[in-house]
């Protein structure tokens, strides 16, 4: 995954410049649901959750190759007995506002600020500022400047 590339010993200009941004992209990409098949319950960023896109809580008996699919019923509808034993109330709530899609709907990675979950340099722009306001550059070492 992206998050795991290396930058390698002589990266070229357009490659340095992505590398420098990985974190804003990361910030900003998560999982949406479609039959739950590729995501991980307890490895994934899939939760409509931004800054984390995680879990709160520990569920109380699911393993980490347990997949989204899991919570997700025959009828395709989420298991509401299931998550709402498994995971506390904050996410448990968040897990039902999730839409459910079509069984033959694929797992896929989206830009989690733009509602078509396309990425934009526009929408981008928006997180680096929130981000550079919060303090997080500073926190992960960056000093970029903004005009």
């Amino acid at each position: 995954m992206f998050s795991e590339a290396r930058l390698g010993s002589s990266p070229s200009y357009t490659w340095q410049s992505i590398w420098d941004a990985r974190y804003l992209l990361v910030a900003g990409i998560r999982w949406k649901d479609g039959n739950g098949h590729s995501i991980a319950i307890l490895g994934h960023l899939w939760l409509p959750r931004p800054s984390t896109f995680q879990l709160i809580g520990r569920p109380t008996s699911i393993s980490s190759e347990l997949k989204v699919a899991t919570l997700i019923s025959l009828k395709h509808e989420w298991n509401e007995s299931l998550v709402k034993t498994e995971f506390c109330f904050m996410d448990a709530h968040c897990i039902f506002g999730i839409p459910l899609h079509g069984a033959d709907s694929h797992d896929e990675l989206v830009w989690h600020f733009e509602k078509s979950g396309r990425f934009t340099i526009s929408s981008a722009y928006q997180v680096a500022c929130d981000m550079r306001d919060e303090g997080t550059f500073s926190q992960l070492g960056w000093s970029w400047e903004f005009t």
